[in-house]
């Protein structure tokens, strides 16, 4: 069995507790406490014995497991996910037959547009300016790395009116 001195801190690992990570010195390694993880039915020896003992409680009470928290990076990313897929819900299977319209109309001289086409244009002219706030609103949410915020409905900016009906009508 590999020796070991120091064991403490021990709390769960896992939520199916079978396993117990606690701080162990193994002094042919040094004065450092090491993270450690033991099990029951671990095939070395000090991992079954350190598991056993401390649930025996002869190193503290097993403290509760505790999951991990996402790291600051993970929920920027999050929130920068949220804040796209709420653009792309707005155009649903539509974006790029709403693109193609965009681009006839706009390519267009003013004179040759029918009203419809000028009435449309408009709102497509909200939808950019919309999607700007998006944006924008998905940078301040990363910034100030507001995961509630970008959660939450009310924190994005509303889609334009007329956008959902020139949208489904694409």
């Amino acid at each position: 069995m590999l020796a070991y001195s120091t064991v403490t801190a021990p709390r769960w690992f896992d939520q199916g507790f079978t396993h117990i990570i606690c701080k162990v010195v193994f002094p042919h390694v040094g004065d450092t406490p090491l993270d450690f993880i033991a099990a029951k039915d671990d095939p070395a020896e000090h991992r079954r014995d350190i598991y056993n003992r401390c649930l025996a409680g002869e190193f503290g009470t097993v403290g509760p497991y505790v999951a991990p928290s996402q790291t600051q990076d993970e929920k920027d990313r999050l929130i920068v996910s949220l804040g796209r897929q709420r653009i792309a819900d707005a155009y649903g299977p539509k974006r790029l037959s709403y693109l193609s319209y965009f681009s006839r109309i706009a390519s267009k001289a003013p004179d040759d547009r029918s009203k419809t086409e000028m009435a449309d244009l408009a709102v497509m002219v909200a939808g950019d300016e919309w999607e700007e706030a998006m944006l924008a609103k998905l940078a301040d949410l990363v910034k100030a790395h507001d995961l509630p915020g970008a959660k939450a409905d009310a924190s994005w900016p509303a889609l334009p009116a007329g956008m959902a009906a020139l949208i489904a009508a694409c």
